[in-house]
């Protein structure tokens, strides 16, 4: 994806109900897809793969099998086409439905995040592997999408926080929170793509997770839901550095909900 990015073109998938940035598309992204894909192939993995864009190989790999593999090549896109640090791949491993783990690859600072559910969070850095803890997050900005959170602007300010997404500052995306560029994130009908990977980081490095209700039981639960509509989506997500923004978070959410 470095070796191409500056002279890849961008497009747009054409999905009103997503903001610009969600609607990029590049050419980048089906290259780092494929690639990955051919790898697993290679491999022989016999797992499901759930993958942010349509491709072939998808089907080459079970319809039903215990394990699925969730992949978003370049969340991100806009930041990858103005070369901006804020993109990453995100891995998810889902085992019947249920995320159980997850990897972030950030290529500009070249750092992978990873987290399961029954350990701990850990960073690599190169052939430097650390445990990861993003309690010093000292941020006042969450990352909400402009339609979720617009009505809930002045509520976030009196309470100290201030609303941002890529739309508003291309500076900034989900990994963001990796960098304690921003202190939490929220959101209504949440992609296994990027969402949920990126909070089960968080939730394991001293971050907290819940659904807009502060229930995490289900949080991660994205197959086979009966409140969500459809597959790949929880109903919501907010992911908080810390538990005093939760806090405050939550309280906003529940008042600006009723």
């Amino acid at each position: 994806a470095l070796e191409i990015q500056k002279n890849v073109t961008i497009k747009d998938k054409g999905n009103e109900r997503e903001s610009a940035a969600a609607r990029a598309l590049t050419d980048a992204d089906f290259i780092v897809q494929e690639g990955l894909l051919r790898f697993f192939m290679d491999q022989n993995y016999q797992f499901g793969i759930f993958a942010e864009e349509k491709s072939p190989y998808r089907d080459v790999f079970p319809k039903n099998s215990e394990y699925t593999i969730s992949l978003d090549p370049i969340d991100g896109t806009l930041a990858y086409k103005n070369n901006l640090p804020n993109f990453c791949t995100v891995i998810g491993v889902y085992k019947n439905g249920y995320l159980e783990g997850s990897m972030v690859h950030t290529p500009f600072d070249k750092k992978i995040f990873c987290a399961t559910q029954n350990g701990a969070s850990w960073v690599y850095e190169g052939d430097y592997k650390r445990n990861y803890n993003c309690g010093d997050n000292k941020s006042n900005l969450v990352l909400a999408s402009s339609k979720t959170a617009g009505e809930i602007r002045k509520s976030l300010e009196d309470n100290g926080l201030i609303l941002t997404n890529p739309d508003i500052d291309p500076n900034i995306g989900l990994n963001s929170i990796f960098r304690s560029k921003i202190a939490a994130f929220f959101r209504k009908r949440a992609s296994c793509l990027d969402w949920g990977p990126i909070a089960l980081i968080i939730d394991k490095s001293g971050g907290i997770v819940s659904d807009y209700n502060g229930k995490k039981q289900d949080v991660y639960q994205i197959w086979g839901r009966k409140d969500s509509g459809e597959d790949y989506y929880t109903p919501s997500i907010l992911c908080s550095s810390n538990e005093k923004i939760h806090t405050k978070l939550i309280n906003i959410l529940a008042q600006n909900s009723s």
